[in-house]
C-alpha cells in the first residue's frame, strides 16, 4: 500500500521479510532483504474527508498501491491469490501458501 511509504519513503529504511509463514516462530527459510527502490502509483493521493472516523481505508486513499524493488533476487516463488469466484469457505491460508511450504 502506497500509504505505508507516505512519511517514510527512504528505501534504505525498509526491509522485506521473505519466506515468512508463521509470525510466532522463526523459520529457517526466513530472511530480510533490503529495499532498493519504492515505486508509488503516480496517481496515489489521500482524499480530504471531513469525518475520517467512519471511513474505510479504501475510501481514504486513491490508487493506494506501491511496488518495491529489492537489492537481490530472492529466488522465491510468488503466491497466487484465489480467484474471486472460488468458495470463500475454503482454507484460504492453504491456498495462498506456495506449494513448497505446504506441510505434507
Amino acid at each position: 500500500a502506497a500509504h505505508c511509504f507516505k512519511y517514510v519513503s527512504n528505501p534504505g529504511l525498509w526491509r522485506v521479510r521473505i519466506g515468512e509463514y508463521n509470525l510466532l516462530t522463526h523459520e529457517d527459510r526466513e530472511r530480510d532483504v533490503q529495499v532498493q527502490e519504492i515505486i508509488m502509483h503516480p496517481g496515489y493521493k489521500a482524499r480530504q474527508m471531513n469525518n475520517m472516523d467512519n471511513q474505510t481505508l479504501h475510501a481514504k486513499y486513491v490508487h493506494d498501491i506501491a511496488l518495491v524493488r529489492l537489492y537481490q533476487d530472492t529466488l522465491t516463488v510468488p503466491i497466487c491469490l484465489p480467484l474471486p469466484h472460488l468458495n470463500q469457505e475454503k482454507n484460504v491460508e492453504e491456498d495462498l501458501m506456495p506449494s513448497s511450504a505446504k506441510k505434507q
